[in-house]
C-alpha cells in the first residue's frame, strides 16, 4: 500500500489490485524508422499485470481520418510490471497473439497530483 502525507493527514491511496490485472503483454517501444522508410523497435519487453478489454471508440484526427479504437489497457503504476513505463503513440503492445498500435495513453490522477494508472487506447 503506498502512502502520501499531507500536513497533519496520513492517507491511502490504494492501487488497482492484482487481480484486477490478469493479463500479459509485449511491449515495443517504437526506436525510429530505417534507411527504408521501416519503423524500428527496441527490445520487447513482457509487461504483467495489467488489464485488457475490449473498446469501440472512434476518434477524429485534424485531418478527419476516424481512429477505431479495438482495445483498452489498464496500467497501474503501483502493481503493473515493470514500473515507469511510458506508452507513446505508435508504440506496439502484443496481447492474445494481436497487435495492437498505440493511439493515446492517457494518465488518470489520483487527487494528489501524482499518476494512479494509465488507460492505453489502443488501434
Amino acid at each position: 500500500m503506498q502512502w502520501l502525507m499531507l500536513p497533519g493527514v496520513r492517507m491511502s491511496i490504494k492501487a488497482i489490485p492484482r487481480g484486477l490485472l490478469p493479463h500479459t503483454a509485449t511491449y515495443k517501444q517504437l526506436t525510429g524508422v530505417d534507411g527504408r522508410g521501416n519503423k524500428t523497435y527496441a527490445t520487447s519487453v513482457s509487461v504483467a499485470y495489467v488489464r485488457f478489454e475490449t473498446a469501440k471508440k472512434n476518434a477524429f484526427t485534424a485531418l478527419g481520418e476516424q481512429k477505431n479504437d479495438r482495445a483498452v489497457m489498464f496500467y497501474d503504476c503501483v502493481n503493473s510490471y515493470p514500473t515507469g513505463l511510458e506508452f507513446a503513440p505508435v508504440d506496439v503492445l502484443t496481447f492474445d497473439s494481436q497487435d495492437y498500435e498505440v493511439r493515446e495513453s492517457v494518465p488518470e490522477w489520483s487527487v494528489f497530483g501524482v499518476p494512479h494508472h494509465y488507460e492505453v487506447a489502443l488501434v
